[in-house]
């Protein structure tokens, strides 16, 4: 799952999807990249089972199967912030003559 997110613009399109389904015309506004760069994410999401689909007429339309997936991206952020500055502390103190943990 977090492999399938490990991208900007995979992330830009779960967080559209938060408030309501997008057809994939709406999703490629989001983005100043191919459509079919586009539909090659939304791929992506629908395998990792972040996303599915369904046809109205000649719309595909995309809906967030868990919409709870940004917590755990907000968390899977925190852990790297956090790690981040740990690391940053440990260079600092590595430069001053201290001894880095």
């Amino acid at each position: 799952m977090l492999k399938a997110l490990a991208h900007p613009i995979r992330i830009l399109l779960v967080e559209a999807l938060q408030t309501k389904d997008r057809c994939v015309n709406d999703l490629c506004r989001l983005a100043p990249v191919d459509p079919s760069n586009i539909s090659r994410h939304l791929g992506r999401l629908k395998a990792a089972g972040i996303l599915s689909d369904r046809r109205e007429g000649a719309r595909v339309f995309y809906h967030l199967e868990t919409p709870c997936i940004m917590e755990a991206c907000g968390c899977a952020t925190r852990v790297v912030r956090s790690d981040n500055a740990r690391r940053q502390r440990a260079l600092r103190r590595g430069r001053h003559g201290k001894a880095a943990p």
